[in-house]
């Protein structure tokens, strides 16, 4: 009963190491594989509520 915690802690360690792989591999494949990046801020016309132009 001694080695519940331990064992308990040492599994979800590595089962959150490998989910963390896993994901940081999935995110590489996709973006090898898309052909045009996603910018992060996409050009779009800004909007302002109050009645100024932007220069």
């Amino acid at each position: 009963m001694s080695l519940l915690l331990p064992i308990t802690t040492f599994v979800l360690i590595v089962l959150g190491a490998f989910c963390l792989f896993m994901s940081i591999e999935n995110d590489r494949v996709i973006r090898a594989t898309r052909r045009k990046p996603i910018p992060i801020l996409p050009a779009a016309p800004t909007v302002s509520f109050s009645k100024r132009t932007d220069p």
